[in-house]
């Protein structure tokens, strides 16, 4: 479960995504991050950030965990390049991943995840850096794509 989730590997393939951005020429526009409440998410997507800043890419960092939709809506209303949710989605909780979403909102085609894939190889055994906060062009997203409405909590 854990074993093959932990930040050196989290670090590869968010770089690899950066690389992925960069390469579709829209680094500029940014990337979205969210994070639901799995083990770590929050941190996981804070490190994200750090990575991206370091191969000079800005981000949209959610204030709180949210649905995958609020990233794919987030993508769409910022005009960004693309997105980052840290989820494992209907797996159980005790699972975690990482879901590209393209600037287009849909999941990401195989061809695009080939892409990706191919830069985690050619970056592995690599050290990646992950940027302080202070020097990082990051941005927390605002309620207006955060404010969702959730179910009451049942007593």
């Amino acid at each position: 479960m854990c074993e093959d989730f932990v930040l050196s590997n989290v670090k590869i393939v968010i770089r690899a995504i950066g690389e992925y951005v960069k390469s579709t020429g829209k680094s500029d526009r940014g990337v979205v991050i969210g994070y639901d409440t799995r083990f770590f998410s929050d941190k996981f997507a804070d490190w994200a950030a750090g990575v991206l800043a370091d191969n000079g890419i800005p981000s949209y960092l959610s204030a709180e965990d949210v649905p995958t939709p609020v990233v794919a809506y987030a993508i769409k209303d910022l005009g960004a390049a693309g997105g980052v949710m840290f989820t494992a989605s209907h797996n159980p909780p005790e699972y975690n991943g990482i879901k590209f979403i393209p600037e287009n909102s849909a999941p990401a085609t195989p061809e695009t995840t080939k892409k990706i894939e191919g830069y985690v190889k050619g970056l592995k055994g690599q050290e990646i850096t992950v940027l302080g906060k202070k020097d990082r062009k990051s941005t927390r997203l605002n309620s207006s794509h955060t404010d969702i409405p959730r179910m009451p909590s049942s007593a």
